[in-house]
């Protein structure tokens, strides 16, 4: 936790213990580790306070108290919010951490396990557990945090088979960026994810943003695509309207004020963009929510 500003590697240590195979980690602050890391260990994730933007593989969308997210071994990810911004309501986090290792050569590879397996490989794209599932996985990971020696272990598995076969989930990454990333530029790429972070809700120039990385236009737009397989714009776009999904959870404000609030000026692009990313229009997406 903290926000202190350092020029640290993409690579993220998570410390251990000799008493326990996994970490499970509460963390609270003011904010989350504020740099675009990964590590070789799987992670699963209950926000308990705290909103701002997630950045996982090619993904990004805005979080929130309650949701859960399975980062696989290797994905890059950021959860960002902006203590300017959230009224210093501060974060607070429940994590576990573990190395597919922890469970030995064969335990994965029976035929019971099979599904978490295949959980493990597709967290590498990064899951968020969907509404409907939210409350039964935090309760799952707050048992394990209670637990100790052979139960923890055993409600870790309890877990990682829940979602595999009965929580409704969803992956939210369509490519792997663990290759595309080095040590040599990373504040450049963190600093651009901080600023888009911070800034989504106001007009900001494509001149602006490739400045923060002291690159001309051109240079700016090729290495953006490199780095995470899209384009500034649509990426941008997308951080405005996962944040305007927060917004219309809000009964007291119309879709105008919701579009206002996250940067767009004109309406009916605003419902453009947010059809094409959500694949509903605004008004339909408020009406499947419980107000």
């Amino acid at each position: 936790m903290g926000n202190k500003k350092q020029s640290t590697p993409l690579l993220f240590k998570i410390a251990k213990t000799d008493s326990e195979s996994f970490n499970v980690q509460p963390e609270s602050g003011e904010s989350f580790y504020p740099w675009l890391h990964y590590h070789p260990e799987m992670q699963i994730t209950l926000v308990k306070r705290g909103s701002g933007t997630y950045f996982i593989g090619d993904s990004t969308g805005q979080f929130g108290p309650g949701d859960v997210f399975v980062i696989g071994p290797g994905t890059p990810h950021l959860f960002r919010n902006e203590p300017e911004i959230s009224e210093n309501e501060g974060v607070e986090s429940l994590s576990i951490y573990f190395r597919r290792e922890a469970f030995g050569d064969k335990l994965l590879t029976l035929p019971e396990t099979s599904a978490i397996e295949a959980l493990i490989e597709r967290s590498k794209f990064g899951i968020v557990v969907e509404k409907e599932s939210q409350d039964e996985a935090a309760r799952q990971i707050e048992t394990i945090y209670s637990a100790e020696g052979f139960n923890r272990l055993m409600e870790l598995l309890r877990l990682l088979n829940s979602l595999a076969t009965g929580y409704s989930i969803k992956v939210i990454s369509r490519n792997l960026l663990t290759s595309m990333l080095d040590n040599n530029d990373d504040k450049r790429l963190n600093d651009v994810f901080r600023f888009m972070a911070r800034y989504y809700r106001r007009q900001v120039s494509l001149k602006e943003v490739a400045g923060v990385a002291s690159m001309s236009e051109t240079a700016f737009c090729r290495y953006f695509v490199r780095r995470t397989g899209k384009t500034f714009t649509g990426f941008m776009n997308e951080i405005r309207i996962g944040y305007a999904c927060r917004m219309l959870q809000s009964a007291g404000m119309s879709i105008g004020e919701v579009a206002y609030s996250c940067g767009y000026g004109n309406i009916s692009h605003f419902n453009r963009q947010f059809l094409r990313i959500t694949g509903k229009r605004p008004g339909d997406y408020r009406k499947g929510i419980k107000l």
